[in-house]
């Protein structure tokens, strides 16, 4: 039998993003590809304790339907985590979901009509480009500079917007960090158009030396959505998240997510461990700051050997190719002369075929 599919299915396609998954499976890979987790960061034992008493306690509740918004305890904390952010979070205006994947796909079915306009960064999250597809967004790219993406909303090609996806912490795939000032003029475009923020911070948490700035959503309550995980600071495995916005547009979420969602140990247990957890990774026999030094150290090691090997070959290069080299350099702005043009004028091709590597694969639409 061939069944008839939906026109829609045609936007669900293999994610790229499994298929590096499914490499960081190999036995001794360490990939910097995906947003994973250290393992040895979970919390197992708090956890485990969490959950027996939970079973403990309660286990008739957490083994039952529950309602479709998550469990009261859970969105009770996760408004004052909010809170503490600056963002004006009620409990009512949280959405618990699986995983802030599933909280992007209720966003695009409660927001984007076919046809409708998406502002979103180049390069951004792929998984956010493959939630909204299937319901017919037109991306629009956002030009950028070292504050971050550009609030150019009176462009032509952004008009009639109906929403702008940002990732101002820590963005995936670049890591890029937008500044105080940036986020304030964004909440100053967007203030009183109509055109919802989505804020996706899945990083936030995750910092070195200093917390990122305050939220651009604590600058424009009512009109901006903020997505959540749990993944990156307790466990990818538990599948939580969470999207806060105006009640209205949650409950349309609500209503377009499991009917009955059940209570489950995990959402139960959450705010039990997450206060030892946070103790137990400050704990921790090797620091955070250990590995990024061993990482940065490797990752220079490694990339200076790789430019000297192709520095030798390109000294290789005959007279004439380097003559051509350097007149490319000169139109790239790099004013080099002599032998050592060529190496340099087949750094500026590299990066220009990195980059164009790098659009084919994150595509802004």
């Amino acid at each position: 039998m061939t069944f008839t599919l939906s026109q829609r299915s045609a936007h669900y396609t293999p994610s790229p993003i499994r298929e590096l998954l499914n490499l960081t499976e190999q036995p001794g890979m360490i990939s910097l590809a995906g947003g994973l987790p250290a393992p040895e960061s979970f919390p197992v034992q708090a956890l485990r304790s969490a959950c027996v008493d939970v079973l403990d306690t309660q286990a008739q509740g957490a083994l039952q339907y529950g309602p479709s918004e998550g469990i009261a305890p859970l969105r009770e904390w996760v408004a004052a985590h909010l809170r503490a952010q600056g963002i004006e979070a009620q409990a009512d205006e949280v959405l618990i979901t699986s995983g802030s994947q599933q909280g992007l796909d209720l966003v695009g079915r409660v927001l984007i009509d076919p046809g409708s306009t998406v502002l979103v960064e180049r390069p951004t999250y792929l998984g956010a480009l493959q939630a909204f597809a299937p319901y017919g967004p037109r991306f629009a790219d956002l030009d950028e500079d070292a504050g971050g993406a550009l609030p150019t909303l009176d462009d032509p090609a952004h008009s009639g917007a109906r929403m702008v996806y940002l990732q101002p912490n820590f963005r995936n795939p670049t890591g890029q960090t937008m500044t105080a000032a940036r986020r304030t003029q964004w909440a100053r475009a967007l203030r009183g158009r109509s055109i919802a923020l989505l804020e996706d911070n899945p990083y936030g948490d995750l910092w070195f030396d200093g917390p990122p700035p305050a939220p651009v959503a604590a600058q424009l309550p009512g009109q901006s959505l903020v997505l959540g995980t749990f993944s990156k600071v307790l466990s990818p495995g538990l599948r939580l998240g969470y999207v806060h916005g105006p009640h209205e547009v949650i409950a349309k979420m609500a209503a377009q997510s499991a009917r009955r969602r059940a209570a489950g140990c995990a959402t139960a247990a959450h705010p039990r461990p997450v206060p030892r957890a946070a103790r137990r990774h400050a704990r921790r026999p090797v620091p955070p700051h250990a590995r990024q030094r061993a990482l940065g150290r490797s990752a220079r090691r490694h990339v200076h050997l790789a430019v000297s090997a192709a520095r030798r070959r390109r000294h290789r290069a005959t007279a004439a190719g380097a003559a051509t080299q350097s007149g490319l350099c000169a139109r790239h702005g790099v004013l080099r002369r002599g032998p050592r043009a060529a190496p340099y004028a087949a750094a500026v091709l590299r990066h220009r075929h990195a980059r164009a590597d790098r659009d084919r694969h994150c595509p802004p639409g």
